[in-house]
């Protein structure tokens, strides 16, 4: 209708008329044309044609302490920006519901996958689908032999100066609390930086359920009837939720946090540095690794980085406040 072959149609309707020297009348003849027939273009016409779908898909647990809907806003930004739709699942991690979650995104036919997973072992049993899908880059919280584009988000080095924090101070008598299962890179990272400081008092747990789901009485009865917590003169905890409720209990027992129990949280959550005493905290990098992950998945979707298994490593930080006691760290 426009008089134009559908070459030159769909080189002005993607924008590329300018780029391919068409002239600027013809490019207004094609624009109002479509504008008066109320073209839309039809993306699964498009996906059939190219052989692409323009979509990412990203498999993250978003039930953590960390704020979830900002990060699902950015990561979909991001890709929005580059042109790409993203197809966002919360993986809860949980395996069977992974596996279907990733056959689901199989089908969609997605050009590259961005998935969050604690490692080999975890990653290990998504192998036979992950390999079907043409890119995939992997979230995990420390370097592992993958054969996949990776990025690291590692706490050793945090955690290792927090427990090194705390020695200083003359800390002696150390307790983990928090859910244990879930956390048990942690409990091994405090464990390694309490083994290479020469520490020999074994680390005590105690496993603490979410804080959000108990009432400040029950609080207070779960932690003093642990005597692990109550002998313990640091006390490293899961998330700043977790270090929030502990310092509470203690406080209305009583005991003085800092001077009696040090307390250090994770994730950096801004109502930390709003309690009192603020709360010290190993804090998390993840918006800059969705601006990477996105960048680095478009890049391999659209040729432009060769994968490479090599992780990309970034590291946490450890933020000192008062509950950690002792002098701020040079």
């Amino acid at each position: 209708m426009a008089g134009v072959s559908t070459t030159t149609a769909s080189s002005v309707l993607n924008g590329h008329g300018a780029k391919l020297r068409i002239s600027q009348k013809t490019r207004d003849r094609v624009v109002e044309t479509a504008t008066n027939l109320g073209y839309q273009a039809n993306p699964f016409a498009c996906r059939l044609r190219s052989k692409k779908s323009h979509s990412i898909g990203l498999l993250w647990s978003f039930s953590g302490p960390h704020a979830s809907n900002q990060l699902v806003r950015y990561f979909s930004g991001q890709a929005m920006r580059s042109g790409y739709s993203t197809l966002i699942y919360d993986s809860l991690s949980d395996l069977p519901l992974m596996i279907a979650q990733l056959r689901e995104l199989a089908k969609n036919r997605v050009d590259g996958l961005i998935i969050a997973c604690k490692g080999e072992s975890a990653a290990g049993p998504l192998f036979p689908l992950l390999r079907k899908l043409p890119n995939v880059l992997v979230v995990t919280q420390e370097p592992h032999d993958l054969p996949f584009l990776q990025i690291a988000h590692s706490m050793r080095g945090a955690m290792k100066e927090a427990v090194s924090h705390l020695l200083a101070g003359g800390r002696k008598r150390f307790a983990f609390v928090g859910n244990l299962e879930c956390n048990a890179p942690k409990i091994k990272n405090i464990r390694e930086s309490l083994a290479a400081a020469g520490v020999k008092r074994p680390l005590a747990l105690l496993d603490f359920p979410d804080p959000l789901s108990l009432s400040p009485e029950d609080w207070k009865r779960f932690v003093l009837e642990h005597r692990e917590v109550r002998s313990a003169d640091a006390i490293l905890a899961a998330t700043d939720e977790v270090a929030a409720a502990v310092i509470s209990v203690l406080l209305q027992a009583g005991a003085r946090v800092p001077e009696d129990v040090a307390v250090i949280g994770f994730n950096n959550n801004p109502i930390a540095a709003l309690f009192n005493p603020p709360i010290a905290s190993i804090k998390r990098y993840d918006r800059p690794i969705a601006a990477r992950a996105i960048e680095r998945i478009i890049t391999a979707i659209e040729g432009t980085e060769t994968p490479s298994p090599l992780a990309e490593i970034v590291e946490m930080t450890f933020v000192w406040r008062e509950s950690a006691g002792c002098p701020r760290p040079s």
